[in-house]
């Protein structure tokens, strides 16, 4: 039979055991928790950054109603001129469903073969007959 001291040490030696396997499982569980923290963090300050560059970006004045150049996307025309990407897409003919990449006025026009200055002014025609439904 074991003494009342022997058995004492018995119990407290497993507890040991077990507590050190859980605090190996939470320390690694306490990385694991960090290092998920930590990537969000770093996405969330990726789309915060990208998202204030956009805003100033845009509020600047010398991006508002900058003239058509054939340098510039559909997009990009869309909004220096605050309209709607539909008035844009429907002036050049294209479907709004993406997939069109960043293809700039140039290359529309050299694609259809037409000329830059024509696509221009019907972008011009669409945007004026936009503001002025709008008022």
């Amino acid at each position: 039979m074991l003494s009342g001291h022997e058995t004492s040490k018995q119990v407290k030696q497993m507890p040991d055991k077990q507590g050190r396997m859980a605090e190996r499982d939470l320390l690694l569980l306490r990385r694991a928790l960090i290092g998920i923290l930590v990537a969000a963090a770093l996405v969330a300050g990726v789309f915060g950054f990208r998202a204030v560059a956009s805003f100033i970006y845009w509020n600047d004045q010398a991006h508002q109603f900058e003239p058509i150049a054939g340098w510039m996307t559909p997009r990009y025309v869309a909004r220096s001129w605050q309209v709607p990407p539909e008035v844009v897409s429907n002036a050049l003919e294209l479907p709004l469903a993406g997939g069109q990449g960043r293809i700039s006025l140039d290359e529309i026009s050299q694609a259809r073969g037409a000329d830059l200055e024509a696509i221009i002014m019907s972008l011009h025609d669409a945007i004026s007959a936009h503001k002025a439904e709008r008022q």
